[in-house]
């Protein structure tokens, strides 16, 4: 089994994404890290997708209850899947975890504590990223 196929599979049996435990959220982003190092995604491209994830972050923080973390944060898959169509073979399996994460953040005030595990998340594989020589 690909190691994203493991991670999709741990998501997947996850109830919701807070319920992760860290250290199997800090072995997925190294894991995931390596995949998309290997295929040559950028350390940029990712970047960028975590600017949308900070964008949306501070989007919840500022309006409060009148946005949720789940409504804001399947927005972003619209990123992912431009992203996946431009650079499929790198971006893919970046893509395909990210949205499965996306789905695991619960609605209300529960999605915040889901959604940031999310951004943890993904500052996880930028930083593994660059560990294992991303650029």
């Amino acid at each position: 089994m690909s190691a994203v196929e493991a991670i999709k599979r741990g998501l997947e049996a996850a109830e919701y994404l807070a319920a992760v435990d860290n250290k199997d959220l800090v072995q997925w982003a190294d894991d995931l890290a390596r995949t998309v190092q290997a295929a040559g995604l950028k350390t940029s491209q990712i970047r960028k997708f975590l600017d949308g994830v900070r964008k949306v972050d501070l989007q919840i923080k500022r309006q409060g209850k009148e946005t949720t973390a789940q409504q804001a944060a399947v927005l972003l898959k619209i990123h992912l899947v431009y992203a996946a169509a431009r650079q499929r073979r790198q971006v893919q399996p970046l893509a395909d975890v990210l949205s499965l994460a996306i789905e695991k953040i619960r609605p209300g005030e529960a999605g915040r504590e889901d959604f940031e595990k999310f951004l943890r998340f993904v500052e996880g594989v930028i930083a593994y990223h660059r560990f294992y020589g991303g650029d």
